[in-house]
């Protein structure tokens, strides 16, 4: 993990930047700019029973995962369908078929009278995909 010096990030923040014990771990390249090497933070976050980011990890996870089943409960209670992929390809299919349909009831009309040549030149690209 690569940061800037305290003199950048001052720059910017106005604030000075909270650092843990890194005597080891600093290499200087010029006066303004410092990298600091796997140096590891002292507080990681303001919550209590937060220690390890690995913490917050699982625990985001499992309420994720309850509030999934809790959601689905739910909607199978009063009757809510949930939408899947199923319900996509379904509406993909219908719109190709309308789009189809609609390119031959365009062309037949234009059979009868020249009118919507722009158009009919655009949803005839379509039936050669």
């Amino acid at each position: 993990m690569l940061l800037l010096t305290n003199h950048i990030f001052n720059l910017y923040t106005k604030k000075p930047l909270r650092r843990s014990n890194t005597k080891n771990s600093k290499l200087y390249f010029s006066s303004d700019y410092t990298i600091y090497f796997l140096t590891k933070e002292v507080f990681y976050t303001k919550l209590k029973y937060s220690r390890v980011p690995q913490f917050d990890t699982s625990a985001g996870a499992a309420a994720s995962f309850l509030s999934g089943l809790f959601g689905f409960m739910v909607c199978e209670r009063f009757g809510f369908e949930l939408l899947d992929s199923g319900d996509f390809l379904f509406a993909v299919s219908y719109l190709i078929a309308i789009i189809f349909l609609i390119s031959l009831l365009v062309e037949i009309a234009n059979a009868y009278n020249n009118w919507g040549s722009d158009l009919i030149n655009f949803l005839n690209s379509f039936r050669y995909f």
